[in-house]
């Protein structure tokens, strides 16, 4: 063997040691990996987030509620009912929180009364928000609907409580404090029992204006029972009732609502 191939030979084991010894350096001196290291490594599935991380916040793209029908009614007493119907187009999403906002206003654009309250809708729902007993003072000629500060989450794999109404019946008789009722049975056919349940009641003339709107909470209603509704007005009516619509919703969104569930069902994922 040649001088010339030893010396390469030899400086090539030199290089070797040296490139182990600073590369051993280098991994011991460095940092390890964490979750706030502004690097993917780990199993990250984005920068610092997923795999061993929190879960990374997904982007959604979702389209705002909608308001498809809002007006008010005389309330007695110069108080007023406001109601609107609304709609959540998205079918993956609904909302668990969002702000509303009634406002009634005079023929000059001033505020006369106003309301502001939360509530929730289930994807692609659509539903009434009624707010009863607004005081004003003068006789508003317009109503202002905002809706604020929705927040949304995912659906998947849902069932929508079953809740049905039955027997609905609406009666205007003379005489007594309250002169107009609605009534009716509302049943719980879903596989939970639920510690709050809301109905939503509007009435509608020949012309299909809502013409009142009222709502009564039905507390601890268990799987399979079946439970009278009944609101009233403290007024008689002067128009005819052409059409009774109810409606019931039970919160899904909160934990707290949910009393029991049976191993026939599934529970609702949030």
């Amino acid at each position: 063997m040649s001088n010339t191939v030893k010396r390469i030979i030899i400086i090539s084991i030199y290089f070797l040691v040296f490139f182990g010894i600073v590369f051993s350096v280098y991994k011991f001196l460095q940092p390890k990996p964490t979750c706030s290291d502004g690097i993917l490594n780990q199993n990250e599935e984005q920068v610092d987030c997923g795999g061993v991380c929190e879960a990374c916040i997904r982007e959604i793209s979702v389209n705002e509620i909608e308001i498809v029908e809002s007006g008010f009614v005389y309330g007695g007493n110069n108080k007023f009912d406001a109601f609107a119907k609304i709609k959540n187009p998205n079918h993956q999403y609904g909302s668990s929180f969002f702000e509303y906002h009634f406002i009634l206003k005079d023929s000059g654009g001033n505020i006369v009364g106003e309301k502001k309250e939360s509530g929730f809708i289930l994807p692609y729902e659509t539903k009434y928000i009624i707010e009863t007993n607004i005081e004003s003072n003068q006789s508003p000629v317009e109503l202002e609907v905002i809706i604020s500060n929705e927040q949304w989450e995912e659906f998947s794999g849902y069932e929508e409580p079953a809740l049905g109404i039955y027997n609905k019946r609406f009666s205007d008789s003379e005489g007594g404090v309250f002169t107009a009722e609605a009534a009716g049975l509302m049943r719980n056919d879903s596989y939970f029992d639920f510690g709050s349940i809301k109905v939503n009641i509007i009435l509608r003339n020949e012309q299909e204006d809502v013409v009142a709107v009222n709502t009564s909470v039905l507390n601890t209603i268990k799987s399979g029972e079946e439970r009278e509704f009944r609101v009233t007005w403290p007024y008689r009516f002067d128009f005819s009732v052409r059409n009774f619509e109810a409606e019931a919703e039970a919160d899904v969104y909160d934990a707290d609502n949910f009393i029991q569930g049976y191993l026939t069902g599934r529970r609702i994922e949030k």
